[in-house]
């Protein structure tokens, strides 16, 4: 795929039957896992059982702005889980970084989230979500299952 950009087809399904796909050809970057900072996050947070969703970074002049997304397994994560993760990764980024000023800002991924790349889809499998179906213009409601050859599965219960 050309400059790790993916494409996704959201299948829904009622009961035990396939449905039509709500769309095809979206393209999200499928690059989050080889950025070095989510490397570098993941390497010191995985042991204590955190997991980085998503890392941004703005630089600005002498001073760099950089967001981390954590969650654990459960997806229970809140603000002690991201003070513990605030503590383990400002240290390091500060050796990283240099003489350059550090903003750093650690958050869970909320309650509403826009999937921002591939990755993403895996760590909320089996969790319930809304997907807005513009054929209908009505928000649907259901179960998101892992992706499968770049298909991701949107459970709705009958």
């Amino acid at each position: 795929m050309p400059n790790g950009l993916g494409f996704l087809q959201l299948v829904l399904i009622f009961g035990d039957r396939r449905s039509r796909s709500l769309f095809f050809g979206v393209s999200l970057q499928n690059i989050i896992r080889n950025d070095a900072l989510f490397k570098e996050f993941s390497t010191v947070l995985n042991p204590i059982g955190l997991v980085v969703v998503d890392v941004r970074r703005d630089d600005h002049r002498d001073e760099t702005h950089i967001v981390v997304t954590v969650t654990n397994n459960e997806h229970t994560a809140g603000i002690n889980e991201c003070a513990k993760a605030h503590r383990i990764i400002f240290p390091r980024l500060s050796l990283l970084e240099g003489e350059r000023n550090i903003d750093l800002e650690v958050s869970t991924p909320g309650v509403q989230r826009i999937f921002r790349d591939l990755y993403e889809f895996s760590l909320f499998s089996g969790k319930r979500c809304r997907v807005y179906d513009s054929s209908c213009s009505a928000w649907l409601e259901g179960i998101m299952k892992n992706i499968i050859f770049r298909t991701a599965m949107f459970i709705r219960p009958n």
